[in-house]
């Protein structure tokens, strides 16, 4: 035991994520744990997370949160092969960037909850030049917004910023840039196993799944599909049938919060708990808080 408080005393642990790939379609999570070739040029600095992704000229483009240490913050980056480059540019914390094809056009809609709203881009020169299009949700702390299309009509599914594990919430709109319309039963549920979203809905034997994060343990520990057996702007159910646990032999053991579709293929994430010497001021006051004990 004193071997591990000593440990705690001089080092603090930190969440580091990476990205990988899997060659099957995002279906396959419902009956397996594909194998995952992860792709993350991460380094102890900053990590990637969040990803997302399309193909264009035959190419895969992913997108994904850029998350730096020293800064505390998170920017959206594209990555094509092994060449990492900025990519959509906003004055706050940015993190799941959120991609769709409509009509021949990109867009994207990440997650920017200090600004209180969620903000429609669209690609002017897909990846580098994107403008914004919609604000599609406004005074609202939107947590990873998940927009889709079934039925007819468009919806967005989100947690919010003051409580962004239990509660979900989903607007709707006849139109992409909206205008969107609270569900009549928000917050649709209220379950830290499976509220907040988690990658791409997707649609298998004519049945709609929604990936969900599990957080009863920890934030992004496991992940969840949902089953979604009743959607409309006055109803909606959803029955848990699948969990999807952190790939345990896997550089990225303690985590897994994204998963999302790319074509036949999927694109996932995972978390690895990595250890930094705490600061002087740091050490003398968990010291302080013992001794108070």
């Amino acid at each position: 035991m004193f071997p591990t408080k000593l440990k705690s005393l001089f080092f603090e642990a930190y969440s580091h994520w990476g990205i990988g790939l899997v060659d099957e379609p995002i279906s396959a999570f419902l009956k397996k744990k594909p194998k995952v070739k992860w792709i993350s040029p991460a380094t102890k600095k900053s990590f990637l997370a969040d990803p997302f992704g399309v193909f264009y000229k035959k190419k895969l483009f992913i997108f994904a949160e850029h998350y730096i240490q020293d800064k505390k913050r998170g920017e959206i980056v594209c990555l094509q092969g092994l060449k990492m480059h900025s990519a959509l540019k906003i004055n706050v914390h940015a993190s799941y960037p959120y991609l769709l094809q409509d009509g021949g056009r990109f867009f994207c809609i990440p997650e920017s909850n200090l600004a209180n709203e969620a903000v429609l881009y669209e690609a002017l020169d897909f990846p580098n030049k994107w403008k914004k299009k919609a604000v599609l949700i406004h005074g609202e702390r939107v947590v990873d917004p998940t927009l889709f299309r079934h039925k007819g009509l468009w919806w967005i599914f989100y947690t919010r910023g003051d409580d962004p594990h239990r509660k979900l919430y989903a607007r709707y709109s006849k139109n992409l840039e909206g205008p969107y319309k609270a569900h009549a039963l928000m917050p649709l549920k209220n379950d830290i196993r499976s509220s907040r979203p988690a990658g791409t809905p997707f649609v298998h034997g004519g049945v709609l799944y929604r990936p969900a994060q599990d957080c009863e343990k920890s934030y992004g520990s496991r992940l969840v599909l949902n089953k979604i057996k009743m959607l409309s702007p006055k109803e909606f159910e959803e029955e848990l049938v699948q969990i999807i646990e952190p790939y345990l032999d896997s550089p990225y053991p303690d985590g897994i919060h994204t998963l999302s579709k790319v074509g036949d293929q999927t694109l996932v994430d995972g978390k690895r708990t990595l250890y930094r010497l705490r600061s002087p001021f740091g050490i003398l006051k968990i010291l302080a808080q013992a001794l108070w004990r």
